[in-house]
């Protein structure tokens, strides 16, 4: 059986909401872990296929390849990757961010550096507090990813959506996640089930909100809006340059070893 590792990222659900749910019915054994995680499972052979973001797959591009007809993408605001800032700041001395480090802290990084010139310093935490005031009682800001950010968004007035921020100054897209295999995996009887599932996904937004939203706070019209109005699915000519741009920077920045080549299924 074909072992797929997933995420638990809400951003990405309209591509494997129905995976995972057991209403497609496929051959694959699902997993869920971190990106990190992923692809070191990808790369030991005891996952086929992975979902990752661009930052490891710049790290191990030559023993992947990507899947050229989906991924997680954004243009403007994305709210997971959310700093909020107490009110009346022009910049920061003090940072706090969830460890271990991300795709999203490093973008967050790097456009204070190259966009705003803020030399900060970074304290991590495993988990940030729930309540963003009080991540900002002893830090001038605090970041949040993820689907924390996503929760977070409505708590606090104050924040950059360093994403958006990213495609604005960048003027490029934002790839958030890749799907990837090993070098030698031949993916081609399985491209069909994501484009399924991608196709029951899409139709079916408000039922991946709702089911998101229970047992949470905000409501499933916020969660509705996200994934109608902030994300698509599908690559376009402009997202390899994109990938691309952002090699670039993490390169520059010495985040990478060295300019990643893409590789594509």
């Amino acid at each position: 059986m074909t072992k797929l590792g997933l995420t638990n990222d809400f951003i990405l659900k309209p591509l494997t909401f129905y995976l995972e749910n057991q209403q497609l019915p496929h051959s694959f054994q699902l997993e869920h872990h971190s990106p990190a995680r992923n692809v070191q499972l990808l790369l030991n052979g005891h996952l086929d296929i992975a979902v990752i973001s661009p930052l490891e797959y710049a790290r191990h591009s030559s023993e992947l390849k990507i899947l050229p007809d989906f991924a997680v993408v954004s243009s403007r605001e994305s709210r997971v990757a959310l700093l909020f800032f107490k009110e009346n700041l022009s910049t920061f001395q003090n940072v706090l961010y969830p460890v271990p480090e991300n795709m999203y802290y490093h973008l967050t990084r790097i456009a204070l550096l190259e966009f705003y010139e803020m030399d900060i310093q970074w304290t991590g935490r495993e988990q940030l507090p729930a309540e963003v005031e009080v991540a900002l009682q002893n830090y001038d800001a605090a970041l949040y990813t993820g689907n924390e950010a996503i929760d977070a968004f409505v708590q606090f007035d104050t924040h950059l959506d360093m994403v958006e921020e990213w495609c604005d100054k960048s003027a490029v897209p934002f790839v958030h996640f890749l799907i990837v295999s090993r070098q030698e995996f031949k993916p081609d009887p399985f491209v069909d089930w994501f484009a399924r599932s991608y196709e029951s996904g899409k139709r079916n937004l408000l039922k991946i909100a709702e089911s998101h939203a229970e047992g949470r706070i905000n409501p499933a019209g916020y969660y509705l809006e996200i994934l109608q109005e902030m994300y698509r699915y599908t690559l376009g000519e402009d997202d390899p340059p994109a990938l691309k741009e952002m090699f670039n920077f993490l390169y520059y920045y010495g985040v990478i070893d060295f300019l990643p080549e893409l590789h594509w299924w």
